[in-house]
């Protein structure tokens, strides 16, 4: 079993990205959210599958959205270091790829609770993936999707 762990500012990326989807239009927040929930499912289950891109750091590419997650695994371990736009400029987030080793302990991270959910300091609601279903959001609709 992989243990999971993120460092603080990965579960912010998400909820960023969230929100601006969200604004975008209703209900694309939560699908985001879901992809990338997907993505670190697959990362859990099969953490050196994707790519080295960094010194050490892997990127899978979210379906469906124009995101990378980045990610450390080491051993039994897996620390989700960033959720990027693809378009961004990857030398102005290095330093956060390059400071993430999962050996030194020293990183803020905090552990993923279960199956395609991201900690509560991400600002989301808790996912449980129940058999042969998609993840079920626990938030509400946002007063802009209700018109």
């Amino acid at each position: 079993m992989t243990d999971v762990w993120f460092l603080r500012q990965a579960p912010a990326d998400l909820r960023d990205a969230r929100e601006w989807y969200e604004r975008q239009r209703c209900g694309l927040g939560d699908e985001s959210a879901t992809a990338v929930g997907v993505a670190v499912d697959a990362v859990a289950d099969y953490p050196v599958a994707s790519p080295v891109v960094h010194r050490g750091a892997r990127r899978v590419l979210i379906e469906g959205f124009p995101y990378g997650l980045y990610h450390r695994a080491s051993g039994g371990t897996v620390i989700f270091v960033a959720l990027l736009h693809v378009a961004r400029d990857p030398a102005r987030h290095r330093f956060r790829l390059s400071e993430s080793r999962p050996v030194s302990g020293r990183q803020p991270v905090v552990p993923r609770s279960s199956k395609a959910s991201w900690p509560a300091s991400a600002g989301l609601s808790v996912h449980s993936r129940p058999s042969s279903s998609r993840p079920v959001s626990l938030r509400r609709t946002p007063p802009h999707c209700l018109k």
